[in-house]
């Protein structure tokens, strides 16, 4: 509104002026070139100053004015002609008007020179200007405040959502996870049909649940994309695997066909791709009773950089009435009532696939003739994968019990990881050791963060799996604990993964931001939990330790191992003591060794001497001692000697420990 009053202000060649608080005047506008020759000294723009101290008329007549403006007339008070002597002597017939825009006092001063009726259609269009503006930022504020009370909606309705997840998805884990154990036991025919009832239901209940929290973090605009690279033909085949049983059990043929020209590494969002492959092969199993299935891949574009992938399903199936094809990829829309009733769904699958296309960079569309099939296709842009890339490559696999019990990692390995599993629940404790042992893994359980950091204070653990909403301390605050180099626990770097039925974004990051090391939501599935311990415990570089070929009691991490260090040396006890000896003898030269190396920020005498420190104490059995020499001695060879010196503390404490072991031997 300012600048469009300094316009009509100039026009009329008026002076302006608002009244400030303090009874002084603010000028609006520019300075009249006749008002210098009353006020010489005073021509700045905005500058305040005190009119009636030069207009002695307009002392009188604010005294009226004041009582104007209190009344908030609409219209404007004239004071009528008066004449002043300017500063070289001549007479200036000049009037007064008091004016209220949107409340704000305003007072001008004109020389009489343009008749009143054109100077009142200017002032009437300021007024209305300041009217039509002060309409504008009521509605302004209106509107603002109203999108505040939406994000306050919005904000409540995830969080809402995000808590009902986590109160369905608790016991949702027990149904599941017991269901999945139970098939794998002997019962007779009848038994069997009743676990997988249990067992599919639970999943139609899970997979309900994440379409609704897609949808609302779609519909909130805060669902993000990951960017990984991964393999796309990985991607198809493990669709299939996956929903392989489903087409055999219908006798339906089910297969794919990549086209040669499709780059198989790409860069993208692969959990997303995978969601909306795996939704559109529901769809056509589950409308399909007789023929077959089929995905194809194909290249729509290549831009050099990036490429347009097409996904296509096609099936022989029921298909879909043409009045009915633009009910799809609508939000909890079915083609038909009736199809609702025979074969479930709330209609987000497709309005979530569609959203997801979009949010890649696609399209996503169907064609279908009813009785005969049809072919549901979604495009999606993905970065070409380059040689030159130093990122990690996700070949994106899944593993189930079958990999596992084909030998993919030996049973010795698997006896050799120490797990720690943090959780409060005890059916959820359960449903997770079941898992674990079927598997081929064991674990120690801590009830809350605080008996896990005591854990760790006390014992060396290959990972640990926490839970997030615990009493006493959650999973976020015992993590920041064990990432803090302060703390007295055995490895600050221990991998942390997360296990929770919280399922959103913002849970994820939180726990990142915690220092966790990975995430997985409940209800556990058995493939993904392996997948993570094989990732942070068999795939990391410091997992030599686990792979050395001995005897598995040798990582029972007890202090000195008497009967493992007997057999080591074949029962020969006088051996035995004179081992021992020379051990105490050489350990604190070497620890001493390595504190001056740490000291001096030697890398390769600190890998040296932990190695030797590892060597030493492996052969007497000292396992606590081994496997903090060990982790010393990669520490070294990483470079990373804060991570060591962090250590040495734990190792001298260890060999104290050892020595009073050691006494009692002989």
């Amino acid at each position: 509104m300012e600048s469009a009053l300094h316009e009509i202000f100039d026009i009329l060649d008026m002076i302006a002026m608002e009244r400030t608080e303090d009874g002084s005047f603010r000028l609006i506008g520019s300075f009249p070139d006749w008002l210098r020759r009353f006020f010489p000294e005073s021509a700045s723009k905005g500058e305040t100053f005190r009119p009636d101290e030069r207009f002695a008329f307009v002392e009188n007549f604010l005294i009226d004015a004041e009582e104007f403006w209190a009344s908030e007339t609409r219209g404007r008070l004239r004071s009528g002609q008066w004449i002043e002597t300017d500063s070289s002597g001549k007479e200036c017939a000049l009037e007064a008007i008091a004016v209220s825009f949107d409340k704000r006092k305003v007072l001008l001063i004109e020389l009489v020179r343009y008749s009143y009726g054109e100077k009142q259609f200017f002032i009437q269009q300021g007024r209305e200007l300041s009217l039509a503006y002060h309409r504008l930022e009521r509605a302004e504020a209106e509107l603002k405040k109203a999108k505040e009370a939406a994000e306050n909606a919005s904000r409540a309705k995830s969080e809402f959502l995000a808590h009902m997840s986590h109160e369905i998805r608790t016991p949702l884990n027990a149904i599941t996870g017991m269901s999945g154990l139970l098939l794998g036991t002997e019962m007779n025919p009848e038994q069997k049909y009743q676990a997988k009832i249990i067992r599919s239901s639970s999943e139609v209940l899970l997979s309900l649940i994440n379409d609704i929290l897609d949808f609302s973090k779609i519909e909130a605009g805060e669902l993000r994309l990951a960017v990984l690279g991964f393999n796309i033909e990985n991607i198809t085949r493990n669709v299939r695997e996956m929903l392989e049983l489903n087409a055999i059990e219908k006798g339906i043929e089910f297969g794919y066909i990549i086209h040669d020209d499709v780059p198989l590494r790409v860069i993208g969002d692969p959990e997303r791709l995978d969601q909306i492959l795996i939704n559109l092969v529901n769809n056509a199993i589950k409308f399909t009773e007789e023929g077959t299935v089929m995905i194809r891949v194909s290249m729509e574009e290549d831009s050099g950089s990036h490429v347009v992938i097409r996904f296509s399903v096609t099936d022989t199936g029921i298909g879909i009435p043409e009045d009915r094809m633009d009910r799809l990829f609508k939000s909890f829309s079915q083609v038909d009532d009736s199809m609702t009733r025979e074969y479930g769904g709330t209609g987000l699958g497709l309005a979530i696939s569609r959203q997801l296309a979009e949010l890649m960079g696609g399209q996503i569309g169907a064609e279908s003739k009813e009785g005969v099939g049809s072919t549901f296709w979604f495009t999606v842009r993905l970065e070409k994968w380059t040689d030159d890339r130093r990122e990690d490559f996700s070949e994106h696999k899944t593993t189930g019990f079958a990999e596992i019990k084909s030998g993919l990692i030996p049973d010795i390995l698997k006896q050799r990881v120490r797990i720690l599993l943090v959780e409060d629940n005890e059916v959820n404790r359960i449903v997770a050791l079941a898992i674990l042992k079927k598997l081929g893994f064991t674990a120690d359980v801590a009830v809350n963060g605080a008996v896990a950091v005591n854990a760790l204070q006390r014992d060396m653990y290959d990972i640990v799996f926490m839970d997030i909403q615990m009493p006493e301390m959650d999973g976020l605050e015992a993590t920041k604990t064990i990432r803090d180099p302060h703390s007295d626990v055995f490895d600050n770097n221990i991998p942390v993964v997360a296990m929770t039925a919280h399922a959103t974004n913002e849970d994820r990051e939180r726990c990142f931001e915690a220092g966790m090391n990975d995430y997985i939501t409940k209800p556990i599935h058995p493939r993904k939990l392996f997948d993570v311990i094989r990732k942070w415990v068999f795939e990391k570089e410091e997992a030599g330790l686990l792979r050395e070929v001995a005897d598995p009691g040798k990582y029972e991490r007890k202090v000195f191992d008497k009967a493992e260090f007997l057999n080591i040396a074949g029962g020969d006890k006088a051996l035995c003591k004179s081992v021992l000896r020379i051990a105490l003898q050489e350990l604190p030269n070497h620890i001493e060794k390595l504190k001056t190396a740490l000291n001096e920020n030697d890398a390769h005498e600190t890998t040296m001497n932990g190695h030797s420190i590892k060597g030493m104490s492996a052969n007497i059995a000292a396992h606590r001692l081994h496997d903090i020499a060990y982790k010393m001695e990669i520490a070294g060879r990483k470079g990373d000697l804060d991570s060591a010196r962090s250590f040495i503390g734990k190792m001298e404490q260890e060999f104290e420990k050892l020595s009073e072991s050691l006494v009692k031997f002989f």
